[in-house]
Formats: C-alpha cells, sequence, structure tokens
C-alpha cells in the first residue's frame, strides 16, 4: 500500500495534483525523510490530542512544536497528546502509527497551524509507511477548511541555548495536565530495593561482621567487582601496596566494613533506577562521577588535618549520592530527560541547573520542585530511610550561601565538585574558588591545592575506565 484509498479518492475526487514519494519502510516520519532527504520546513506532521472525551487533530510543520497555551486560547478548550498507535482504529487504511494531516476524512475535527503556509510545496504521510506525498501548498490549502487555520506553533529551535539563547516558557510546549499528572506521580516514589534495606539494617547493627557483608554480595557480582575496584584507589588507601585487583573479602578489609557498607549503598541505589548509558548525565558519567567524589571527599578530609565536624564515611556517602535526583527525575520523566542529556552535551558552557529549569519544564510546579534534581533526589534518599546528613547535601550541593544543619558536608561536596570540575570531571567549573565553603570547612587554599595535586597525581580511580 502506497496510500490510504479514503485518502486517494478524496485527492481524485477534488482534481489535486501530487507525487508520490517513495522509499524503503521507515518506522518515522523523520525516518523517512532523511532517506528522501527533505528538509524539515516542508514536512507536516499530524497528532491526535484529546479534549475532554473529543479527539482532534493538530497539523503544523516538522520543525515546529505546539504551543498548547496558544491553542488553549484560540479554541477555549484543553488538550493532552494520544499515542498515534492507540488511535489506530480510526485509520482503518493506513499503516500503524501513521495520522495523516486530512484526518477530517475520518471525522477528526483538525487544526492546521498558520506556518504550513510558509513554504511553496509540502509534504506528507497519506497512510503508508513506504511513501510520501508532496503537492503545492496552494492545492493542499483548498483542500482543508480555512476556519481551521490558526496559530497554535512555536519554532523548535527555541529549544536551542546556543549564543545564550534560551527559553522562558518551555512549559508552553506541555499540557497542563501532564504538570498535574506528574506531581501526582512524584509521591509513588519507587518503593525501598530489598538489598539496600539489608544494608541498611547492616549499618545500624552493633555487630559489623565481615562476613554479613560478604554473604549480601554473594549474589551481586557487578556490585562486588566495583567495590573492589574501588578498594584500590589510591584516595582509600593510600599506603596500601599497589594491586591491580582484589577479592571481595580483601577489598573489604582494606576498606573497613563501615566505609565498604556505605559505598556499597551508594553503587546500589545507582543501580536500581535506570539512566540512559551515555552522555554528561548518563549512567557511566554520573556514576564515575559520584565514585570520584566519595575519593576526593575522603582524600581531602585525611589530608587537610582534619575537617570540622566531618565524618569520613558519611562524607563519602553523600558525595555517592548527591546526584542521585537524576535518578528519579529519569525514572518519571524519560523523554524529558533524554533532551536534557543531550542539550547539556549541546551546551557545555551553561551551568547544569539553568538547563534544568528549562528542560525538564517545571514552570508550573515551582512551588514543589523548585531544585529540580537536587529536591527531587532528596525525595527520594528520605523515602528510601536515609540518613538526614545525605538528604540535606543532596537538597543543597549547588547552594553556596547555605548555613544550617549538616552545612559542613554541604560546602565540603561543593569544594569536592568545583576541584573535580576545574579537572574536567563532571560539570565545568564556572565559578571562583569557593572561599565561603572553605571558610565555614577551615581549610585554606594552599592544603586544598596540595590536597588536589597529591589526589590527581595518583589518580582517581574510575570504576568503569579503570584509572585517570
Amino acid at each position: 500500500m502506497s496510500i490510504a484509498r479514503r485518502i486517494a479518492d478524496f485527492l481524485a475526487e477534488q482534481h489535486v495534483n501530487y507525487e508520490m514519494l517513495r522509499h524503503e519502510p521507515a518506522s518515522s516520519l523523520v525516518q523517512a525523510i532523511k532517506s528522501l532527504n527533505i528538509s524539515e520546513e516542508t514536512v507536516l506532521r499530524a497528532l491526535i490530542l484529546k479534549a475532554g472525551d473529543q479527539l482532534v487533530c493538530a497539523v503544523l510543520p516538522l520543525n515546529y512544536m505546539i504551543d498548547f497555551k496558544a491553542l488553549e486560547q484560540s479554541t477555549g478548550r484543553r488538550y493532552e497528546p494520544v499515542a498515534a498507535l492507540s488511535v489506530g482504529e480510526l485509520f482503518q487504511d493506513c499503516d500503524p502509527g501513521i495520522v495523516p494531516p486530512l484526518a477530517m476524512l475520518y471525522d477528526i475535527e483538525s487544526f492546521y497551524d498558520e506556518q504550513i503556509a510558509n513554504s511553496d510545496t509540502i509534504v506528507f504521510e497519506a497512510g503508508a509507511s513506504d511513501a510520501l506525498l508532496r503537492m503545492s501548498t496552494g492545492d493542499f490549502l483548498k483542500l482543508i477548511d480555512s476556519s481551521k487555520l490558526m496559530s497554535f506553533s512555536r519554532p523548535q529551535q527555541e529549544l536551542s541555548f546556543r549564543n545564550n539563547v534560551q527559553s522562558n516558557a518551555l512549559d508552553q510546549f506541555i499540557p497542563d495536565h501532564e504538570f498535574h499528572q506528574r506531581l501526582n506521580d512524584l509521591y509513588a516514589l519507587p518503593p525501598v530495593p530489598a538489598l539496600l534495606q539489608k544494608l541498611q539494617a547492616y549499618t545500624q547493627s552493633n555487630k559489623k561482621d565481615k562476613s554479613v557483608l560478604l554473604n549480601i554480595l554473594a549474589d551481586e557480582n557487578e556490585l562486588a567487582a566495583q567495590l573492589q575496584r574501588l578498594a584500590i584507589a589510591p584516595a582509600f588507601s593510600p599506603d596500601a601496596p599497589v594491586r591491580q585487583q582484589l577479592s571481595g573479602s580483601e577489598a573489604i578489609e582494606r576498606l573497613g566494613v563501615d566505609l565498604s557498607a556505605a559505598l556499597l549503598q551508594g553503587l546500589l541505589v545507582w543501580h536500581t533506577l535506570s539512566l540512559p548509558v551515555d552522555g554528561p548525565l548518563g549512567k557511566a558519567s554520573q556514576l564515575s562521577h559520584a565514585c570520584m567524589a566519595a575519593q576526593l571527599s575522603y582524600h581531602l578530609i585525611s589530608s587537610c588535618g582534619g575537617i570540622r565536624d566531618v565524618d569520613s564515611v558519611v562524607a563519602c556517602q553523600t558525595a555517592m549520592l548527591h546526584n542521585a535526583g537524576y535518578l528519579l527525575l529519569s525514572h518519571l520523566f524519560k523523554p524529558e530527560y533524554f533532551l536534557f542529556n543531550r542539550m547539556v552535551l549541546a551546551n557545555p558552557d551553561i551551568p547544569v541547573v539553568e538547563i534544568e529549569k528549562q528542560m525538564l519544564a517545571y514552570g508550573q510546579a515551582s512551588d514543589m520542585l523548585k531544585k529540580g534534581h537536587t529536591e527531587s533526589g532528596s525525595w527520594l534518599l528520605q523515602s528510601w530511610h536515609f540518613d538526614e546528613v545525605i538528604t540535606t547535601v543532596c537538597h543543597h550541593h549547588h547552594n553556596a550561601d547555605y548555613h544550617g544543619p549538616n552545612q559542613e558536608y554541604v560546602h565540603l561536596l561543593i569544594l569536592v565538585n568545583y576541584l573535580l570540575g576545574l579537572s574536567g570531571i563532571g560539570e565545568r567549573c564556572v565559578t571562583d574558588l569557593p572561599e565561603k565553603s572553605m571558610l565555614l570547612l577551615g581549610v585554606d587554599a594552599v592544603c586544598v591545592e596540595n590536597a588536589k595535586e597529591s589526589i590527581l597525581k595518583k589518580g582517581l580511580s574510575d570504576i568503569f575506565l579503570g584509572h585517570l
């Protein structure tokens, strides 16, 4: 099939000329136009929306996005997207997943964005996964109800942060119901993993036998292997003989049971929820950064003559978990998180928290989600029964002015992330030396510089890549 029968009959009745563009079967409109080397500006896409119990079709250029606020103002109704596959029975003569921009032929009210008139010709899907149709824009406009032509889109390029052009209204691209539904979803946080409960019970027990940890790890080969790689890190055992590999028992012996349990809990959290593998906010980068932050925290505490009111084991665990909010955001907002990850990669000079405010569309939920990944992570770790120190650091680790409970741990992590950023690890450092944090911790610039040179000379152990 190269064109839906209903569409073919309609075009014949209207005496409209068109060209059929055949291509290899494609799984998406984007894939199809790439195979034909067609520019997005001339391509129409049709999206099914729902307003209450009524379905409508919105048609706009492929390189534009629906401005839900504008559509609602023009029609007086609120809309939410509907998956094309879920309404396939309405387009029975079309291939699965295809919504033609002539949905009025299927008794679906249709709206057309004014931007479609900006090119001389237009290309669109006509029911088949192996062909597109091309016709003059003038002929297409004769086929539709001119009263349904309105302005309800925004250029997709507004997502770009290049040249410091940042959108302050990305919430216009997401319908209201999505905000409210997702706020409700936030309360349905993932349950505490059973293995994490065991580790937490072990940490709180009076008897901390190494054999208990080994039993917990008996069927967790990946966690055990990562702990073993951490155990050979110079930061944790600077005076120990250099070893390329340790057994699980040797790793726990070298680190000590308290630090081993703390690091294992951190590793386990990162393995519980899914992240995309690659990118600056992917699993590989985030877990490696967490482990390096733990190492540098431990090293600073031991090399700077003791930092005020900071326990090295607790500091390591807070370093492991301070970015855990990314896990929850990815769990709840997978499409947005994928885009967020790509935008951070494309805009390395813009702070992650600034991109986050735009990309995760928290505008209408600002009263509850003011901090993005920081507050989300705090909620997750609190629900998973982590200590208040850890949830506080998770919540405030981007706040250089923080003063309050557990402030020493917050400012230690600010200093650690600053030093890692100077070395190209994690977010690029764009600020001066955090003197407020150093003053609160009771360390001076000489001590920090010496500690940094020492640890970076020896190397931070990357659990994925060996040594940096």
